[in-house]
């Protein structure tokens, strides 16, 4: 024998059938039986002997009379009989009243609705004479005009508004350059008249203050060098060498143990350049006028030079300095211990 324990089967469960409901069936079968009832009466009605054996059943069961109309029948009252219960006169007149009222309400409401529908009907007829117009009137407008001609005359337009505006704007934005450009250089010209104007008050002080000193030192020495140009943005030197060769210039103003000095020195036109002496030293004198820059300004320098002495004064006329082919000029004078002054040939 074997010494294994005893075997366990193992069943499987049953699996458990699931249901649908079925509730509906009830409704179902309901309303099955009461279609089956009806068809079976629609059926029996289409025999003129079972129409009639119906009558005399609903005749014997319910007690009234039944008419047939048209093949239905219906169910009428009952005839009076000496059996059945009077009506109270005075209750029957107040019902025929009652009637009557309402008969007459019922013809009013009547003439009302009769009223209201002829209303509408002419408004209908109103509305849809006014839908004729409107579209006769669209359609003769469609004739008219062809409905391709009138978008291609506004594609045209369009284009055009947009050749314009976008003319108006370059007319516009070109306006505003303008406008910059004249105000920038009316502002310049306003700088360079005020320059302009400072430096002609600063030649008339200087030629003033020249007179000035020419009347006091009548009797005594004195010699000045004087040069303007009235030429906006220019840049002129003035170099005065005297008798012993001391030079005098921008850079070097004074010399030791020279008479002299320049005192003015312009460094834009219009402008002025003065050199000047309390003591003459008799010789010949130089005045090297040097065109140093133009600064952007291309025309000629117009250029003026006066010599002042106790002896009497030598105004030369003006003359002009172009940057490319004369930028020097040298003027050459003799001066005599009394300060009289000649021009050297």
């Amino acid at each position: 024998m074997s010494s294994e324990g005893p075997i366990v089967r193992r069943h499987r469960e049953e699996e458990h059938e699931e249901h649908i409901d079925e509730r509906w069936l009830v409704s179902y079968a309901d309303m099955m039986t009461l279609l089956f009832g009806l068809f079976v009466m629609l059926y029996a009605m289409q025999d003129p002997d079972a129409v009639k054996a119906m009558q005399k059943s609903v005749e014997e069961r319910f007690g009234a009379n039944v008419e047939a109309v048209q093949g239905v029948p219906v169910v009428t009252a009952p005839a009076p009989t000496e059996e059945s219960p009077k009506i109270d006169p005075e209750v029957h007149s107040q019902l025929q009243v009652t009637l009557a009222k309402v008969e007459d309400e019922l013809k009013a409401k009547n003439t009302e609705i009769v009223d209201l529908q002829s209303k509408i009907a002419a408004v209908a007829v109103e509305k849809e004479a006014l839908l004729e117009k409107h579209k006769s009137e669209i359609a003769s407008i469609i004739q008219k005009s062809d409905k391709s001609e009138l978008l291609e005359s506004l594609e045209k337009a369009k284009v055009e508004a947009d050749k314009l505006k976008a003319e108006v704007q370059k007319v516009v934005q070109k306006a505003e350059t303008q406008k910059r450009t004249i105000a920038a250089e009316n502002k310049d010209a306003e700088v360079k008249q005020e320059e302009l104007d400072k430096a002609k008050k600063e030649i008339d002080r200087l030629n003033a203050e020249l007179a000035k000193k020419t009347d006091r030192i009548n009797q005594g020495q004195f010699l000045a060098v004087v040069t303007s140009w009235t030429t906006a943005d220019h840049d002129l030197d003035l170099v005065v060498t005297d008798p012993n060769g001391q030079s005098f210039n921008f850079k070097k103003r004074t010399v030791a143990n020279a008479p002299g000095k320049l005192v003015v020195d312009s460094r834009r036109g219009p402008g002025a350049e003065v050199w000047q002496s309390d003591r003459i030293i008799p010789g010949r004198y130089k005045a090297e006028i040097s065109f140093y820059n133009q600064y952007g300004n291309m025309s000629p320098a117009e250029v003026k030079l006066v010599i002042f002495a106790s002896g009497g004064n030598i105004e030369l006329p003006t003359f002009k300095m172009d940057f490319a082919s004369s930028k020097k000029k040298n003027i050459e004078f003799l001066v005599d211990d009394k300060g009289k002054v000649n021009l050297s040939n």
